[in-house]
């Protein structure tokens, strides 16, 4: 079965095509589409929740529930993360971790009334990383917004012509409904005008 990057593939090389001498080839082509599709992530998060076709538009970003494993609370990035969507539950007792902000660490660790507790845990985001209280929580579920994948449009050569090749191709991460916008940024992005 075809690809999504094929079919946008075969739209760039059509809609370019006219009055030009020659098409992208496919490296620039996944490079542009690549580029489009960050920027149509960022479009989209920006109005994430506010509407539901956003919200479609994003699902296809959304990880599986992952499990990490905590070293004294503490927990790097995986490495496709791109934001957290507040779903993250404490392994240890199944409880949804409160997110606080740095400013508010202090305050909730010192707490006489209300500090955090493995019934009650809190968490705070940093740069490469995110920090667990109380420290000895040591798994968590986590749910977040992935990065894009690089497309890539891979070929093979069939009786001296190159031919598009399904099985190491790399998708476009988007629904189907998608294809005309990520069409229209990537010839966008590598300077075709549609007017």
């Amino acid at each position: 079965m075809a690809k999504k990057i094929k079919d946008i593939h075969d739209n760039i090389n059509l809609l370019t095509a006219k009055g030009r001498i020659g098409y992208f080839d496919a490296v620039t082509i996944d490079s542009a589409v690549y580029m489009a599709s960050k920027w149509l992530y960022s479009e989209y998060y920006r109005v994430f929740e506010q509407d539901n076709t956003l919200v479609d538009s994003l699902k296809v970003f959304l990880s599986d529930p992952t499990a990490l494993t905590l070293v004294a609370g503490k927990v790097n990035f995986p490495a496709d993360f791109m934001h957290e969507t507040g779903e993250i539950v404490s392994g240890t007792t199944g409880r949804q971790v409160k997110q606080v902000t740095h400013s508010q660490v202090p305050q909730k660790i010192n707490s006489s009334l209300s500090p955090p507790t493995a019934t009650y845990p809190i968490c705070v985001f940093y740069n490469t990383y995110i920090q667990f209280y109380p420290t000895d929580i040591t798994n968590v579920m986590m749910t977040y917004l992935k990065i894009p994948v690089q497309p890539v449009y891979a070929t093979t050569e069939v009786n001296g012509r190159e031919e598009y090749d399904d099985t190491p191709s790399v998708d476009v991460e988007r629904n189907l409904t998608d294809t005309v916008k990520v069409v229209t940024k990537t010839l966008e992005v590598l300077g075709v005008s549609l007017d």
